[in-house]
């Protein structure tokens, strides 16, 4: 995704969020200022990505639907994020902060997933990069398929969290508190 990131967060109200561009300008501040996004729309899961594998869609509409031509996670991520954001504008705080939830479950289900079949292959994170490759090494095509959509899913899921709590303080002027 090639947009200019501004210094400031960008402010993005419930009234705007049909502004794709000014939906993209946020996440794009997220995965280039906030630590825990960068972590997780990191060079292995666009490496993955790049390979053709997708994350798995949990809330409704695909992003591709939107856009066939998606050529990064972060591009991903941004889809994402409008997506859910048009789907929540007109929510009350409940019903936000169930979403919210379900996204935290099924981070928490993707990592446990990605996580069980690192542990079993003995693949530290540092090395996941290498997780395509031990995998196959050891002939389980669906063990090195089901980590890396698990990994990717993790981390759209935990970086829109993120985003989705912050934009939850500013919708509703409390703080998203996570349960898992």
């Amino acid at each position: 995704m090639k947009r200019d990131c501004p210094e400031k967060k960008p402010y993005l109200s419930k009234n705007n969020v049909q502004d794709r561009e000014k939906v993209f300008q946020l996440v794009m501040w997220f995965i280039n200022n906030d630590e825990t996004v960068k972590g997780y729309i990191n060079r292995t899961a666009q490496l993955f990505f790049d390979q053709g594998y997708r994350p798995m869609n949990v809330s409704g509409k695909n992003p591709e639907q939107l856009d066939e031509n998606i050529s990064s996670l972060e591009t991903w991520l941004a889809y994402q994020v409008y997506i859910d954001l048009n789907k929540l504008k007109n929510v009350k705080k409940s019903e936000f902060e169930i979403f919210l939830d379900n996204l935290d479950e099924k981070s928490a289900q993707a990592l446990l997933a990605s996580g069980e079949i690192a542990i079993e292959f003995d693949i530290q994170p540092k090395d996941y990069y290498l997780a395509e490759k031990i995998i196959n090494e050891a002939g389980d095509k669906n063990k090195k398929n089901t980590f890396i959509i698990n990994y990717l899913t993790d981390s759209v899921l935990s970086s829109e969290l993120i985003i989705l709590a912050n934009l939850y303080y500013d919708f509703f002027g409390e703080l998203y508190f996570v349960k898992t």
